[in-house]
């Protein structure tokens, strides 16, 4: 689950329930992984600059570069499952991979938004 928080605390600091929102998850639960994240130092603790009595969340440099190993990782996993593919293949996958992750963000939000009214 690193890799979600990193990603979105890549975009800037946030609070921890403005993340556990963009991942989908439940506040305890991602508060927990934060502060595990925390501990090893990848992701810290500050005053909210909108709210100081509040903390927001950033990424740190560990964390950086723990994001962009597992970037790394997966880029090298995927060329080589993908080698025997041609062009229009990736091409192809790509396409239903965006449309797949539009319509589970659309359904997120939408069973979000029906579960908070």
């Amino acid at each position: 689950m690193a890799y979600p928080l990193l990603h979105h605390l890549a975009q800037g600091p946030m609070r921890v329930s403005a993340l556990a929102e963009a991942v989908h998850a439940d506040v305890s639960t991602v508060s927990r992984q934060v502060s595990t994240l925390v501990d090893l130092g990848f992701v810290e603790r500050g005053p909210d600059p909108e709210d100081r009595r509040a903390h927001a969340l950033s990424i740190g440099e560990s964390g950086l570069g723990l994001l962009a190993d597992i970037r790394a990782g997966r880029d090298r996993w995927l060329r080589q499952l993908l080698t025997d593919w041609t062009d229009d293949d990736v091409r192809d996958l790509t396409g239903h991979l965006a449309r797949l992750a539009g319509d589970l963000e659309t359904h997120l939000t939408t069973t979000t938004q029906r579960d908070d009214a």
